[in-house]
């Protein structure tokens, strides 16, 4: 509220007072409700005022005015956030209806498939059957595959050497040899 809100704001207090029961406020204590609602819109004020008697059998202070504006503030914005999320789900809804595959899908399915069905086992796979492994039986079976590429002469990353050696506890010195 604004200064100029002041014959709107006493007036309106006027009247609680005498529905209420309670005291019209003194030109200084309208300066106090003044000071305390600026924060808040005339019509926001007016509203929560015009309310007040609805739920409440005594004559309210400047705090419970500006406490019922903020919540009718916060309640305000949560709807208006809960309308643009529910527009934008709308918008969006058009922009994507999955509705099967699409062709370049379609098309990209088509060559994985043929890639997977003319494809011999994997290199990983097939050393890790070399060794006789089976990682049900084997937990450590993939440190073992790894210690056959590297002794195949495959390069492998620091990391995939230290971790086979530890899982498999043999030493960088003995594993050189």
């Amino acid at each position: 509220m604004e200064r100029n809100d002041s014959a709107v704001l006493t007036d309106r207090l006027t009247e609680l007072a005498e529905a209420l029961g309670g005291k019209a406020p003194s030109p200084k204590a309208l300066n106090v409700w003044l000071d305390a609602l600026k924060e808040c819109g005339r019509e926001e004020v007016l509203a929560v005022l015009t309310d007040w008697p609805k739920s409440h059998a005594k004559m309210p202070v400047p705090s419970e005015i500006l406490k019922a504006c903020r919540e009718q503030l916060s309640t305000r914005i949560e709807r208006d956030a809960v309308k643009r999320a529910q527009e934008s789900s709308k918008a969006l809804s058009g922009v994507y209806q999955p509705q099967g595959r699409s062709e370049v899908g379609k098309a990209a399915l088509v060559e994985i498939k043929a890639i997977l069905a003319d494809s011999t086992p994997g290199y990983v796979a097939g050393n890790f059957q070399h060794v006789g492994g089976n990682s049900s039986i084997d937990p450590k079976g993939w440190a073992r595959v790894l210690r056959v590429r590297e002794a195949a002469g495959e390069p492998l990353s620091i990391m995939q050497r230290q971790a086979w050696r530890a899982a498999l506890g043999v030493d960088a010195k003995a594993a050189a040899e």
